[in-house]
């Protein structure tokens, strides 16, 4: 849709200023020099101080300022809103735009409406390992940048674990590797283990899997 604005005022460098504000947001700007053409503005911006006057009853929508009192400015009745100067440029342009139907935003330049492309999913960040080292000629856990001593059995379970490392080893296969068929061997190693490596800096080395058995992660 197309508007058209008329500016009347002697001050040529506000009106000028006034004239790039609204030609950029696309209207069609007319100054005093197009008053002798056919009316076909939507609004009208009047300096009441100035001497012209626009024929009566030739704007449907005028908006005026002025640096005196503008109730006393003889075209101020027909004003739809009187800015007094030094008056916001903002409120101005709300005015107009208000006045005009224009489909922007009351503040500031139109922004252009367009589709922002979707971002790219960010990548799921791994949590890093821990690294642990078994060392089987002493039968000693290196973590965390500690040293943890072991006994056979203890060292058979942890080293067993760490094989199937972030898979969950069940009670069975861990009891047939400290030779413990019946009983709760496995649980008392298990336990053993965890008062040696639940004091590491990066917290519980060995997690329970209910129902199923253990895992080191």
């Amino acid at each position: 849709m197309h508007y058209q604005v008329v500016i009347l005022s002697e001050d040529a460098v506000f009106a000028r200023m006034l004239e790039l504000e609204f030609a950029h947001r696309g209207m069609s700007v007319l100054t005093a020099s197009a008053l002798d053409e056919p009316d076909s503005a939507d609004v009208l911006i009047l300096d009441l101080d100035s001497a012209y006057a626009p024929p009566p009853g030739r704007y449907r929508k005028m908006i005026g300022f002025s640096r005196r009192p503008a109730i006393t400015a003889k075209d101020a009745r027909s004003c739809t809103m009187i800015l007094r100067r030094p008056f916001r440029l903002s409120l101005l342009r709300r005015e107009v735009l208000a006045q005009t139907g224009y489909p922007a935003p009351q503040l500031g330049y139109p922004v252009p409406q367009t589709e922002a492309a979707p971002l790219p999913p960010r990548p799921a960040r791994q949590p890093e390992r821990r690294r642990i080292t078994l060392n089987e000629a002493d039968r000693t856990l290196r973590c965390d940048g500690q040293t943890v001593s072991l006994s056979p059995q203890e060292f058979r379970l942890l080293r067993l674990l760490l094989e199937q490392r972030g898979k969950t080893v069940s009670r069975a296969a861990l009891a047939e590797a400290i030779g413990a068929a019946a009983g709760n061997k496995t649980e008392v190693y298990i336990c053993y283990l965890r008062r040696k490596t639940d004091g590491l800096p990066s917290g519980r080395l060995i997690r329970t899997v209910r129902g199923e058995g253990y895992c080191v992660d």
